[in-house]
């Protein structure tokens, strides 16, 4: 059997370039390991339309979902106080206009405790609104004697039932429902509706308690966050 002389010149090459494909298989291989990743990696980022090379941080997502269930957990029980504070003003402004005499005592115990849902103005509001349908239910009666007596009656009632809600249940449900001090409450509000007027007022305790759990999750190193958000 006769071995063809180009063979036999060309065996050094072959040796040459099989040894060098033993050495360069587990670097292609370990190319190929790094490679893949980072297609799966630019596919989710086209997916959820973030730009190709984006890093996706597990940490970041448990921080976002550990956020979104304490801002759920505590709006809801913000909610829940804030029925139970309208309950315990419509029960009281009940009981006093009942005992005045007023008539559809029920309905405007309820109008004037909703009222209250809006900060500083609504109270206002809502004690005008219960002292006028006071005096036009007995726009009959004598003024000096009955409608002027009646309607101090209710002003002083109206104004106890603004100092339990003041003074007992709105602490109380400020600080176990939010976990925030009145004071910050009050300083919130006040910035709510100087910027947004009486919307601003109603969204301003729900944003700021959001706000407060973001910045507790994602900036809590820093000195001012910590003291906020202390007892959350």
């Amino acid at each position: 059997m006769k071995i063809d002389p180009k063979i036999i010149e060309n065996s050094w090459k072959i040796e040459l370039w099989s040894r060098l494909g033993a050495l360069w298989a587990p670097s292609w291989r370990q190319d190929c390991q790094r490679v893949a990743p980072r297609v799966k990696i630019n596919e989710t980022c086209l997916i959820l339309g973030l730009p190709v090379g984006s890093k996706i941080k597990p940490k970041s997502n448990k921080k976002f979902k550990k956020s979104f269930d304490s801002i759920s957990v505590l709006l809801s029980r913000y909610f829940a106080g804030l029925i139970l504070q309208i309950f315990i003003l419509f029960i009281i402004y009940t009981i006093l206009l009942l005992i005045i005499g007023t008539p559809n005592a029920i309905v405007i115990a309820f109008l004037c405790s909703l009222l209250n849902l809006i900060p500083f103005i609504g109270p206002f509001i809502g004690g005008i609104l219960m002292i006028l349908l006071t005096m036009s239910s007995h726009i009959t009666q004598d003024f000096s004697t009955v409608i002027l007596a009646k309607a101090i009656y209710v002003a002083i009632g109206f104004a106890i039932g603004q100092l339990i809600d003041n003074f007992l249940s709105q602490p109380f449900i400020f600080s176990n429902s939010v976990k925030s001090h009145p004071l910050e409450i009050f300083i919130v509000i006040i910035s709510g509706g100087l910027l947004f007027g009486a919307v601003g007022m109603i969204a301003a305790v729900p944003t700021y308690t959001a706000l407060k759990v973001i910045g507790k999750e994602f900036l809590s190193e820093n000195r001012i966050i910590k003291e906020l958000t202390k007892n959350l």
